[in-house]
């Protein structure tokens, strides 16, 4: 395999042991010849990560790794097929509200460090790095920019104080069907990145 593409592998074994652990899974690499084994009570799931190129000389390996996980009892097996990345566009319509209603709810630290009297005014500029839809509703991983009417300000915010000033964020949210973000949620600003 050559480094871009076990790179890609690697990022995508990372992508996937995060989501896991969101599910509430206890995962461990490189176990008993497997990529991945993720655990909880009830439920064994081996998983094998494979880059879409080598597909083909990797399938008698892949066929006996999934013979040995059925009969070590594990409840399934699943490869994961890794491919370059293409472009997709994705947009939720009103995301960027439903993200602004939420950071005006619950204003994070680097925010309230910069005005004692502040305005959520807008989240824009939204790209999407995950988006992730099952029956338990839609999460949405990704970045944006929001805009911030500062009130009060001191300190090195003091020659901003009634400006606007645009930061950017990194968020992880869980929104609900009518797309309000739902907890748990997490929203990061950059406050020293502010514009």
């Amino acid at each position: 395999m050559n480094g871009e593409l076990w790179h890609l592998v690697r990022a995508k074994m990372a992508e996937v042991e995060e989501d896991l652990r969101t599910q509430g899974y206890e995962v461990r690499r490189e176990v008993d010849g497997f990529d991945m084994v993720a655990t909880k009570p009830g439920s064994r799931i081996v998983y094998e990560f494979v880059a879409h190129g080598e597909l083909g000389t990797e399938k008698e390996m892949v066929l006996e790794k999934r013979a040995r996980a059925r009969a070590a009892g594990c409840d399934d097996f699943r490869l994961v097929v890794v491919r370059h990345p293409h472009r997709v566009d994705v947009d939720v319509e009103g995301l960027g509200a439903s993200l602004c209603d939420y950071l005006a709810a619950n204003v994070p630290p680097e925010l309230e460090d910069m005005s004692g009297n502040l305005s959520i005014e807008s989240v824009d500029d939204i790209e999407y790095d995950v988006v992730y839809v099952s029956a338990d509703g839609i999460r949405l991983r990704g970045t944006g920019v929001v805009e911030v009417l500062l009130g009060h300000a001191e300190g090195r915010w003091k020659d901003l104080q009634g400006k606007r000033v645009a930061c950017p964020l990194r968020f992880d949210v869980r929104v609900q069907q009518d797309l309000q973000v739902a907890e748990p949620s997490s929203v990061e600003v950059d406050a020293d990145a502010c514009f």
